[in-house]
């Protein structure tokens, strides 16, 4: 063999593999990269008297838009049963990337809905795909509880 075949030979497989770590970038840049979480948060629930709210916060840390279902709820634990489940009419259709979105419900639906607040719970999130993404567990009377 020539010298002439040896750099060939490393040629191809140098861009082969430019090649597969191109792809697997590409890849990986169209995966939906969705973080949930719950907050505790105060205002106005549309019935114009001010209350303890839950926020459930949907943050797009994506390179690609994510379309948003019209659900979101609490759960015991991630990917376990939705024990309470409500439409999120303030979310919108679409969260393009590097951007957020924030639904609101009284803690009263939750409490009515037979939740123990002083459990840890997993806000979710139903995205336009149908699938579920879940935060981590939060014990969301820890938020309520004021200091004195």
């Amino acid at each position: 063999m020539a010298a002439g075949d040896y750099v060939a030979i490393y040629a191809a497989v140098v861009a082969t593999g430019a090649l597969g770590w191109n792809v697997a970038q590409a890849v990986r840049a169209r995966r939906d990269d969705v973080a949930v979480n719950i907050r505790w948060a105060w205002g106005d629930d549309g019935s114009g008297r001010d209350k303890d709210l839950l926020a459930i916060t949907v943050l797009n840390r994506g390179h690609v838009p994510v379309g948003l279902g019209s659900t979101v709820g609490l759960a015991r634990k991630p990917g376990g049963d939705a024990v309470f489940g409500t439409t999120a009419h303030d979310l919108p259709p679409v969260v393009p990337p590097g951007n957020g979105a924030v639904t609101r419900f009284s803690r009263g639906m939750a409490e009515t809905a037979g939740l123990d607040l002083k459990q840890p719970l997993a806000a979710w999130v139903e995205l336009a795909t149908g699938d579920r993404v879940y935060s981590e567990p939060t014990r969301i009377r820890d938020v309520f509880e004021r200091p004195d």
